[in-house]
């Protein structure tokens, strides 16, 4: 679920800065936040494009290789 409320917030940030997305989250387990600097490689009206910088935090993975691979995200529309 945290990857898609990301994914989702990467949206909102990429509009404004096209380049470069930090999204600070947190686990509802957890007492501080984490941050993740995403490169956005491509963002169209169908395809989402991001790999991750940077990752700081208590939600950081142990032995986290970055930058990390590419992700994609296809947007799938639904016919009326």
């Amino acid at each position: 679920m945290r990857w898609v409320l990301m994914r989702a917030a990467l949206f909102i940030v990429a509009l404004i800065a096209p380049a470069i997305a930090l999204a600070p989250w947190r686990f509802s387990d957890e007492s501080s936040d984490s941050t993740t600097v995403d490169e956005i490689i491509e963002l169209t009206e169908k395809i989402f494009k991001s790999r991750i910088l940077s990752q700081e935090g208590p939600g950081r993975p142990e032995g986290q290789v970055l930058p990390s691979e590419i992700f994609t995200v296809t947007r799938v529309t639904t016919k009326k």
